[in-house]
């Protein structure tokens, strides 16, 4: 399979602990102030509530 040896590289060069320890810290602080500004535009009226179950 073509993808093995891109899978196998990226392993190879990730294993230092803060390669594996950033995207651990990045991905919230992209993703908690997309969540943020949806319920803040909520608590404004700009966006209707969320129907959960």
């Amino acid at each position: 399979m073509m993808a093995d040896p891109l899978v196998d590289n990226y392993k190879a060069k990730h294993r230092h602990p803060l390669n594996k320890l950033s995207p651990s810290i990045g991905i919230p602080m992209i993703v908690g102030p997309w969540w943020l500004v949806r319920r803040a535009a909520e608590a404004v009226g700009l966006r209707r509530q969320s129907q959960s179950k």
